[in-house]
């Protein structure tokens, strides 16, 4: 499994992002090929470590290889363009990382 994690932080805009974000960023995100699970989250407590962080975003795909063709796709493509939209709303960018979920012997 890999995945496209996003962490939102909260914005003086929250209103304008969360209509922005439920009625054109995630239906793109929907379109894009080989998604095996989509999971938005609020988030509602944390440690203490990322106090400004509201909303978590994850895409699931069943590998790397499907996860990189899904993001050279014209979907995936449309996606992130999208994404550069959404700035306008914050301050800084929101928080990214593609994690490669192969697991891990403990």
């Amino acid at each position: 499994m890999a995945k496209i994690v996003v962490f939102y932080k909260k914005t003086d805009q929250q209103e304008e992002f969360e209509n922005y974000y439920f009625h054109v960023h995630l239906p793109l995100v929907k379109k894009i090929p080989q998604i095996q699970n989509l999971k938005i989250s609020r988030v509602v407590w944390n440690n203490g470590t990322a106090p400004d962080i509201y909303l978590h975003g994850e895409i699931e795909f069943a590998n790397m290889e499907a996860l990189n063709q899904a993001c050279e796709s014209p979907e995936g493509k449309a996606m992130f363009e999208d994404a550069k939209m959404m700035r306008k709303f914050f301050d800084s960018p929101p928080i990214t990382a593609f994690i490669d979920g192969v697991e891990i012997d403990s």
